[in-house]
């Protein structure tokens, strides 16, 4: 799916109302030198209510599938994707 963001982000509009409401789910580790900026970029592109963030304690990387995230991951796929 294409998404595309360039006439909110060039008008810099808070009144306009293009955020991302599908569902999504952003992995962010907390010692990711980028962890401000994708806090950052997930608030200004996604709708909070459709959005979840799960926080692991690695970098900037996915951790292994089998990581205490495998459960957590297999609900949110479950619940949101058909």
């Amino acid at each position: 799916m294409y998404v595309n963001m360039s006439i909110c982000v060039r008008k810099q509009d808070p009144d306009l109302h293009c955020k991302i409401t599908l569902p999504s789910l952003h992995l962010m580790g907390s010692a990711d030198p980028y962890l401000s900026r994708s806090r950052q970029l997930r608030k200004d592109f996604y709708e909070s209510t459709s959005s979840t963030v799960l926080e692991h304690d690695e970098g900037h990387n996915i951790p292994s599938i089998r990581t205490q995230l495998y459960p957590v991951i297999s609900q949110w796929l479950e619940k949101n994707v058909p």
